[in-house]
């Protein structure tokens, strides 16, 4: 567990211990007035048999004093690694999203619309889809070596009206060619939903639509944020973490928060916790399918526990929150902080998923979620 405010705590330490032992052997030196060769060693009296000890444990404070030397230099140079780290914010968790997409099924609330009932038989072919037809989307689920299978086509139908950004199924009809694979996938805009991949005999697909479901929304086509939410949740499977929002601190980023939180639908499967630093930080994504926050500003303060904010110095969408016990000096003011934690109890759900166990994880390395945590946003309360 890598936790700089105590690598900083134990480089102050050793630098102390190295300044008591300075003085102490300047002490012994001052008492050394003949060499070490000019003491007879026999006959000696227990004056210079005292002297001769006091040389000798003078030596010896000297080796010492060079090891905790190179031990101090080595503490404060992985006091300066870690710092670096912590302060790195959603870098590896781009690259983590970029390379391996998490097929983690939201526990979202229901949808305005039911979506499921698109995935009905038709009335008159008792088809679901469109059969020889493989149509576009950007992967959210792969079913690369039968990763994801579903029996048949209104099962993968149904997948996807579960998944929250998925809007674009494709399933193979044809067993002998590519099994039961069900690929959920995912277009931001309705347009681009009707254009097909590949169509007609030979193709081994069934493809299907859920039309206004998981798309790109203009921030013009949006209400203004509700200005009289004060506190809202993060809501998981282990509880919710109720922030209350601080608008003095940043009025954009908790504009950003409002909007989500009243329009939870808006949330996509990203928006979730994905790092975790015990007795430092948790890290997550409130990204949405509209645009995020684009302004930054200086920290009203130096962070303490409890206080959240965007990682890495960023706009957002990442955040985290600060769990360590002394006040965050080897950051300063250099993140947009926009709320802190309301209560213990969500202390305590926070405290909970920062215990959740990590990937294998090599040393110097972001601890990253086994098992992604998602988030549901919600409004607890409006008003002071």
């Amino acid at each position: 567990m890598h936790q700089t405010h105590q690598t900083r705590h134990q480089v102050t330490l050793a630098r102390l211990s190295v300044l008591c032992l300075t003085a102490v052997h300047l002490s012994l030196l001052s008492l050394c007035r003949v060499r070490l060769c000019d003491l007879p060693c026999v006959g000696m009296s227990g004056a210079a048999r005292s002297l001769r000890l006091v040389v000798l444990l003078s030596l010896a404070l000297t080796c010492g004093l060079v090891a905790l030397v190179a031990h101090t230099n080595a503490l404060a140079a992985r006091h300066a690694r870690v710092a670096h780290l912590f302060d790195t914010g959603g870098g590896e968790r781009t690259a983590t999203l970029a390379v391996t997409p998490v097929p983690v099924i939201a526990a979202s609330p229901p949808p305005a619309r039911d979506f499921a009932a698109l995935c009905a038989p038709d009335a008159a072919t008792g088809a679901v889809g469109v059969p020889q037809s493989e149509l576009w989307g950007d992967v959210v689920v792969s079913a690369e070596r039968h990763a994801h299978d579903a029996p048949n086509a209104r099962a993968c139908c149904l997948a996807c009206a579960a998944f929250r950004d998925c809007n674009v199924w494709v399933h193979c009809s044809e067993p002998a060619r590519c099994g039961q694979q069900c690929w959920l996938k995912r277009l931001g805009s309705a347009s681009a939903l009707a254009v097909p991949h590949a169509a007609g005999a030979g193709v081994p697909w069934t493809s299907g639509t859920l039309p206004g479901k998981a798309l790109d929304v203009s921030p013009a086509a949006l209400p203004p944020a509700d200005e009289g939410i004060s506190t809202i949740a993060l809501r998981t499977s282990h509880g919710d973490i109720r922030l209350r929002l601080r608008p003095d601190w940043s009025l954009e980023s908790v504009a950003y928060v409002r909007t989500l939180a009243a329009q939870p639908e808006l949330c996509s499967s990203a928006c979730e916790f994905y790092r975790v630093e015990p007795g430092f930080l948790l890290q997550g994504s409130l990204r949405a399918r509209f645009a995020p926050n684009s302004v930054t500003r200086p920290g009203p303060r130096i962070m303490t526990r409890g206080d959240c904010g965007w990682a890495g110095g960023s706009a957002g969408p990442d955040f985290f929150c600060y769990l360590g016990a002394q006040p965050a000096t080897h950051w300063g003011r250099d993140h947009t902080v926009w709320a802190e934690v309301a209560d213990d109890a969500s202390f305590a759900v926070a405290e909970a998923i920062n215990a959740l166990p990590p990937r294998p994880t090599p040393p110097g390395e972001m601890h990253i979620l086994a098992q992604r945590v998602p988030i549901d946003v919600a409004v607890v309360q409006r008003g002071a």
